[in-house]
Parts: C-alpha cells; sequence; structure tokens
C-alpha cells in the first residue's frame, strides 16, 4: 500500500461512506418524525404518481358524499311537501263526497264545500311553488327541461312549453316536433334603404348627407324622424351632418328605440332597419319633406323611392301527443315582442275555437330560434327544411354522484301546481281539465260532485306516482350510491396509507442499522484521518 500526503484514499473512501449513511439516517428522521414514508417525489416516483391519483379520486368521492347527502335532503323536502299536497287532496275528496249526498245539502251548504274547495286547489298551487331546496324550485315542473335533438340545437334555441296552459297535458315521452315548410324559413327585419351616391359613384362616409346627389336641392332645416319598436324620435340634418354622424346618432340611441343603422361605402347603401325580426313596426319619414325621391322616403306614389319593406311574422307547426294518445298539431306565429322576434307561439286554443279549451291554451307552446348574426345589419336567420327538428323532455337537474363526469343521478319531478293535476281523468270534455277546473268551475255548486270526485282521484294517483318514483330514486339510487362512496372511501384512504405513510416498525429498526452505521462510519473516519501520520513516523525512524 502506497502512502500520499497530498491524497488519503481510505479517509476519502471513509467519508463517502459517512454521507451516505447520514443520508439514510435523515431519511429515517423524516418518516419517522412525519409519519409519511413518501414526502417528496424522489422518495418513491411510482408511488407518488399512485398516491397522488388515489387522493384525488378520495377528494372526489368525499365532495359526492356530500352530494348525496344533500340530494337526500332534496327529495325529503319535495316528498314531505308532496304528503302535504296529498293531504290536501284527500280533504277534498272529502268535499265532493259531501257534496255528492245531494238529500243532506242546500245551497248554503255547498257554497261553503266550494269555499273550502276552492282555498284547497289555491293552496295545491301556493305549497307547489313555493317548495324550494334553496333557489331551485321542486315541485313546479322546472327540474326537468326539452333537450333539442342534435340537428335542433344547430337552429333552434329552446322549444317549451308551459303545463299550466295545456290542459290536455303531455305525453311522458312525447317529442315536441317543429314542423318548417319544405322551403325552409327565413326570418327578417323591418328594413330600409338608399344609395347615397355624388356625381354618380357611392358617396364617401364623411361626406355631407346634403351634398349628395340626392338631396343637394333640399332647402333647410331638414329632420330625419324615425319610429321604432321602442318609440319616435327625430334627428336634425344641417349642411356638416354626414353619413357617418347621421349613422352615430341612430345607433347612439338604438337600445332606446330599437332601431339600428348602417352605410356599407362600397355600395353606397344606407340602411335602417328594426332590431327586432318580424314585423315590429319600423316607419321613416321623408326627409325631403317635397314628395321626390329621398333617403327612407315613404312616398310610395313617387318613382325610385326606396320604401320601408315590412317583415312578415312566420309560422311554424308543432306536434306532440297528449296524455291521453292523440297527436295533436297547432301553429306558432313568430312573436316580435320576445327575444327580439325569434320566439314562435301559438296564438290561438285548441282543439276548440273557443275556451275552455281541452288541449293547449294560447301561449302554452315557445320554439325559439338561435341568433348567429351577431346583431350585424341586413342579416335574417334562415332555418333550412328538415324532418328532425324536434325536443324530448329530461331532467335539468342531477346529482353528482361520484368523482366522474358520467357519474350522474337525474332528478325529474313533475309539474305538481293544481293546473297540472288531474289531468289523466281525462274530462276535458265536461270542461274539467285539471284540479284547477274545479275551482274555476265551481263544481260542487253546479253539480258535478261525482266529475270532481274522478278528477280528484286522479290527481292523488299522479301524486302518489311521482312520490313512489321520488322514494326510488332516493333509496335504490342515491342512498345506494352514499353507501358505495362510504365503502369506496375507506378502502382507498387505505390504500394511499399503504403507500405514502411510515411502517413505524419497520423503519424503527431502519433507523437503529442507520445510526449504528453512522457511529461506526465517523469513528472510522477519525482512524482514516490518522494514517498520514505514519509518514511522520517513517520520516522519525
Amino acid at each position: 500500500m502506497s502512502l500520499s500526503v497530498n491524497f488519503n484514499s481510505t479517509s476519502v473512501r471513509t467519508h463517502r461512506n459517512l454521507v451516505t449513511a447520514d443520508r439514510a439516517l435523515g431519511v429515517s428522521l423524516d418518516r419517522l418524525s412525519s409519519g409519511l414514508r413518501i414526502q417528496r417525489a424522489s422518495d418513491d416516483p411510482s408511488s407518488l404518481v399512485l398516491a397522488n391519483q388515489l387522493r384525488y379520486h378520495i377528494s372526489g368521492l368525499d365532495r359526492a358524499a356530500a352530494n348525496a347527502e344533500e340530494g337526500v335532503t332534496m327529495l325529503q323536502t319535495a316528498d314531505g311537501a308532496m304528503d302535504e299536497i296529498n293531504g290536501l287532496l284527500n280533504r277534498m275528496r272529502a268535499l265532493a263526497l259531501s257534496a255528492a249526498n245531494e238529500s243532506t245539502q242546500d245551497g248554503f251548504s255547498l257554497q261553503a264545500l266550494q269555499d273550502e274547495m276552492d282555498s284547497a286547489v289555491a293552496s295545491v298551487t301556493r305549497i307547489a311553488g313555493s317548495t324550494r331546496f334553496g333557489s331551485l324550485s321542486l315541485l313546479d315542473g322546472t327540474l326537468g327541461g326539452n333537450q333539442l335533438s342534435p340537428e335542433g340545437r344547430d337552429y333552434l334555441q329552446d322549444v317549451d312549453y308551459e303545463s299550466s296552459l295545456t290542459p290536455g297535458g303531455i305525453l311522458p315521452g312525447s317529442r315536441l316536433s317543429v314542423i318548417l315548410d319544405p322551403a325552409g324559413l327565413t326570418v327578417t327585419r323591418d328594413r330600409v334603404g338608399m344609395a347615397l351616391t355624388i356625381g354618380g359613384l357611392p358617396a364617401d362616409r364623411d361626406a355631407p348627407l346634403l351634398s349628395t346627389d340626392q338631396y343637394s336641392a333640399l332647402p333647410l332645416p331638414r329632420t330625419l324622424a324615425i319610429s321604432g319598436p321602442g318609440g319616435s324620435y327625430s334627428i336634425p340634418i344641417d349642411t356638416t351632418t354626414t353619413i357617418s354622424d347621421l349613422v352615430a346618432q341612430v345607433d347612439a340611441v338604438r337600445t332606446t328605440y330599437g332601431v339600428q343603422a348602417g352605410y356599407d361605402a362600397d355600395s353606397g347603401m344606407l340602411t335602417v332597419e328594426s332590431q327586432r325580426f318580424g314585423a315590429s313596426g319600423l316607419t321613416v319619414e321623408d326627409i325631403t319633406g317635397l314628395g321626390g325621391p329621398g333617403i327612407l322616403d315613404d312616398d310610395d306614389t313617387v318613382p325610385g323611392n326606396t320604401l320601408v319593406v315590412p317583415a312578415a311574422n312566420q309560422t311554424v307547426d308543432l306536434t306532440y301527443t297528449d296524455v291521453g294518445g292523440t297527436l295533436r298539431t297547432l301553429t306558432l306565429t313568430q312573436d316580435p315582442t320576445q327575444d327580439g322576434g325569434r320566439t314562435f307561439t301559438n296564438l290561438l286554443g285548441g282543439p276548440e275555437s273557443a275556451p275552455p279549451y281541452t288541449a293547449f291554451a294560447p301561449g302554452a307552446f315557445r320554439v325559439t330560434l338561435k341568433d348567429d348574426t351577431g346583431g350585424e345589419r341586413g342579416v335574417d336567420i334562415a332555418v333550412p327544411w328538415s324532418t328532425e327538428y324536434y325536443a324530448n323532455r329530461v331532467s335539468s337537474v342531477a346529482i353528482q354522484s361520484g368523482d366522474l363526469a358520467s357519474d350522474r343521478i337525474p332528478v325529474d319531478i313533475p309539474d305538481m301546481r293544481a293546473a297540472a293535476l288531474g289531468r289523466t281523468a281525462n274530462l276535458t270534455g265536461v270542461g274539467l281539465s285539471s284540479l284547477e277546473s274545479l275551482a274555476n268551475a265551481k263544481v260542487l255548486i253546479t253539480g258535478q260532485a261525482s266529475d270532481a270526485l274522478r278528477v280528484i282521484d286522479a290527481a292523488i294517483t299522479e301524486v302518489t306516482s311521482v312520490r313512489g318514483r321520488v322514494g326510488a330514486i332516493q333509496s335504490n339510487a342515491i342512498e345506494a350510491t352514499l353507501s358505495t362512496l362510504r365503502t369506496g372511501l375507506e378502502n382507498l384512504a387505505s390504500a394511499e396509507s399503504q403507500l405514502r405513510d411510515t411502517d413505524f416498525a419497520q423503519e424503527s429498526a431502519e433507523f437503529a442499522r442507520n445510526q449504528v452505521i453512522y457511529q461506526a462510519a465517523t469513528a472510522m473516519l477519525a482512524q482514516a484521518n490518522q494514517i498520514p501520520q505514519r509518514i511522520v513516523d517513517l520520516l522519525r525512524g
């Protein structure tokens, strides 16, 4: 063995072993003091990845379990309200039975029975309308919505109906199909326009309006009077008013008056139009005051004038099946006052021409078109013909019952208001379309107690059936899922603990081993550092 003053290889190797032993001892101390085997990615990279995935699942399942608990509370709230409705229906049934016993009733007693019947009907609607879980209404039918077909989503924003205005009801699962003319559907706005020129060429935006060929001879002063959906207003025009100024002044009040303007410098076309689709009643007075060709001139006796082109209110047909199995077809007309003229609704009830209607009342159905025009002027909404525009009622509310997006339990409670109950009795022909009609028709006074019993019995069956479905969702779906979630949480937490937590028995033994090695390495380093002393001994000898 060679001896060297400049390099003590034995000391270096011993020091390296001491550093390794110190690091191992530090790891053991960290694990024993924190209780965690994995504190950083370098401790066990693959186990860290798996443990973190388990942690995410545990967090998700814990939140899902809380969601399920809230779902149970929500359904119990709905069930409690429906139990109250059942109690009212039982009382109404007793009232109808009392009224049916004609031998012991007189006009005063029948009026008292009818008054109580009216109060009970109103209470049913009040309970159904006011039962909420937070801000979520539970019994007024809003837990379900109409889902559009894939083709319908491209052109339709919504297809909906008001259950209180459909006495004949909608058969569960029935499609609400939108039927278009084979030529398709195009909805337009009231609009007017005129090409402005100077020397036969399109006028510049910054050119004074009165300098254009059409108005160069007009006397002053001038005003442009416009009437739109929001009212009428006038714009003063003088020799300094440019085309851009006129457009800006119209657009400055577009929200108030519902009128917008634009100018295309390439074609020289100045356009003023209603912001609403459909016949919204746009009018623009003749700026010339002379009856000659002029901007936005509504004098159709002068050749060459550009007139206001009124938009026609279009129609579509809608088909559905009522609860009695009858296919219904009705016509919906474009309403310029709703959603900017994109909504169609039925103006008439049916199938009768006058109330009381047995299938649907005016305003019961709505079809709203999508507006992809972005408010651009001169652009219409066009819907091509198709047989696949329809909507089906589905639940619009669901309980997130797991940590995946697909882990959802839908909840759909139909309308429990008086106008929506009792329809399955199929007594619309005698004017008793729902529970609400028992109050409207004063059935106990008019001698219709037997028919009233049939409507009430139908309502009891409907409410009881819904309560059964709600109970099934709670017990078979939510509570069963909740039990599974709790078991999953326990197992996943155990699996994460095995990966991430310290095994104290094993780590204690490892700590003792590392401690002995550390102490030995420290002692040996002291010995290794003495080796160069032998060189001194040799020199002395």
